[in-house]
């Protein structure tokens, strides 16, 4: 199954996670996406292009915050909910 959430997507083994909208960020080394429910998202970059599927997690997950730019997290949050609104 293909799912806009999130949520759903964890709750089947076999489905496909499809973002609204990604953000690459370079500074994190990570990718960034919101889902249909504007649920923050994120997964590990690969060097090579692309980001590793089986760590996608919740940023809300996040447990280790030290050293982490709040505010540069934030705004990349902020840039993805406003693509997908406008």
């Amino acid at each position: 199954m293909r799912t806009y959430d999130f949520n759903k997507f964890n709750n089947d083994p076999n489905g496909k996670f499809l973002p609204l909208c990604t953000n690459e960020s370079e500074y994190f080394g990570r990718h960034f996406f919101v889902d249909s429910n504007f649920e923050f998202i994120s997964a590990p970059s690969f060097e090579s292009g692309g980001y590793d599927e089986s760590q996608l997690d919740y940023v809300g997950n996040w447990t280790d915050l030290e050293g982490v730019n709040l505010n540069k997290l934030l705004d990349i949050y902020r840039l993805l909910v406003l693509e997908v609104t406008s």
